[in-house]
């Protein structure tokens, strides 16, 4: 739950440093040593370039920002909606793309509840992107481990309850 709440704060402060909305609010409520922002802490520190309209989070996991430009996939075919990073397996709460996302990018089983995608609610997967190297695949499991989904490179999937399987992931084996 700890992890949760950090994870909610950071994306507070994300999108009040982007949009500028609530800066001060926002940076009351942060413990942090610098004044400045997370994206100009990330900028000053040296790290990676991530893609356009992302935020890492930790080692394979990016945080999708609100974007209104629709993102192509790599073969050139447009999604409806945000956009996902190539090399990216991207999934969000709500139907079209929309709401929170995020971007997984390394090869690895991840549980979704503990990144704020908890199965069984409203506020489980809804949408998929899989934006990796064409013919990559990538499986979804219950809470259980009983497979519910595969994706397959290039491939966009606006609602995930036209198969059956809205809100019901809990892990996503990437690769």
């Amino acid at each position: 739950m700890r992890r949760v709440h950090s994870m909610l704060l950071l994306i507070t402060l994300t999108v009040a440093a982007v949009t500028g909305i609530g800066a001060d609010t926002a940076s009351a409520r942060a413990a942090s040593p610098s004044s400045a922002s997370p994206v100009q802490q990330t900028a000053e520190t040296g790290a990676a370039q991530r893609p356009a309209g992302t935020i890492n989070l930790a080692p394979g996991v990016d945080l999708l920002l609100p974007s209104s430009e629709l993102g192509p996939l790599h073969d050139g075919h447009n999604v409806s909606g945000r956009g996902c990073p190539f090399y990216h397996l991207c999934v969000w709460r709500d139907i079209n793309f929309g709401g929170y996302g995020l971007g997984f990018y390394h090869c690895a089983m991840f549980d979704l509840s503990a990144w704020g995608f908890p199965p069984g609610t409203n506020n489980g997967v809804s949408s998929v992107v899989n934006n990796q190297t064409d013919g990559t695949f990538s499986y979804f499991y219950d809470s259980s481990m009983v497979y519910t989904m595969t994706t397959m490179a290039p491939e966009a999937i606006p609602w995930v309850g036209d198969r059956g399987f809205n809100d019901l992931a809990r892990y996503v084996d990437v690769c």
